[in-house]
């Protein structure tokens, strides 16, 4: 059940909670993920962002609270974990962006049955549990043979409100499972896509079926509801990381602080004032 409603992403509004609010909460699989992702938590933390890190399966803070949000922005980095603790659950997520706040998401091939079903509530649908991205022709060294999994790719979505001043050159490393974005959704962009060569396969009992091809398999997409709330679903809580910040000739730092800043609301929003009202005849 998609609960976004009808706004295509860009510069469709204002957020209802405090525009580019910095108040940030993380869900993590383990604590581990706060060393391994650091660089990128160390981007938000220059942007003014005041982070507070939660094990998934733990959390004993609520989203929202008589009728307000107590945080303007949720990260979910916490792929493999039950979302369904008594404060932290599909429907409080939910809430959450039904009361204007904005989610990021970065998900990988062995998700939860939950996780996926939270993408599905925002409109992204996941390919089936446990299904990989490869591109045999687009890899990087770090790749395990011969998976070729760490594909590089640089299809971008031609929006500078989302990805702002990323070179169209600019290159980037993903691993992780793909999704799919209808085409009457209006309210999803795809922002990010792998090559006409890459591939999306389930490996089953030793027997792989290849369930998407080029095109067809998207990699990032951006959501903005009704209500203006953002939400950014990455198949590749990877291509956050340190070792993926650290690749060289790639711009993943880049392309994670940009999209970042877009779903957090601190760029591409319609500010409105001095707003008057006339009568038909202009008095």
């Amino acid at each position: 059940i998609d609960r976004c409603g009808a706004n295509a992403p860009a510069t469709t509004g204002i957020l209802e909670g405090k525009v580019g609010g910095k108040k940030t909460v993380v869900l993590l699989d383990s604590l581990s993920t706060k060393i391994s992702h650091s660089y990128f938590f160390d981007v938000l933390t220059k942007r003014g962002h005041q982070i507070s890190f939660f094990l998934a399966e733990s959390v004993d803070s609520e989203l929202v609270k008589f009728g307000e949000i107590l945080y303007h922005n949720l990260i979910v980095f916490s792929p493999r974990s039950k979302l369904d603790s008594d404060f932290m659950n599909l429907s409080a997520i939910l809430d959450f962006v039904d009361f204007g706040g904005n989610v990021l998401i970065a998900g990988q091939s062995n998700m939860s049955k939950s996780f996926k079903n939270l993408c599905a509530n925002v409109g992204v649908d996941f390919d089936p549990i446990g299904s990989e991205v490869l591109d045999h022709f687009n890899h990087e060294s770090l790749s395990s043979e011969p998976k070729h999994d760490i594909i590089r790719t640089n299809r971008f979505l031609e929006n500078k409100y989302i990805l702002g001043d990323l070179p169209k050159n600019a290159s980037v490393l993903f691993r992780g499972i793909g999704h799919t974005n209808y085409e009457e959704n209006i309210l999803v962009s795809s922002v990010l896509k792998p090559s006409d060569k890459a591939y999306s396969t389930l490996t089953k009992k030793g027997a792989s079926t290849i369930t998407k091809v080029g095109s067809d398999i998207v990699l990032v997409s951006a959501i903005q509801s009704r209500n203006n709330a953002r939400i950014i679903v990455s198949g590749s809580l990877d291509m956050f990381s340190n070792k993926f910040f650290q690749a060289k000739g790639f711009r993943n730092k880049d392309f994670c602080s940009e999209i970042s800043k877009w779903v957090f609301a601190e760029r591409g929003v319609l500010r409105a004032s001095n707003v008057n009202h006339t009568k038909g005849d202009g008095t």
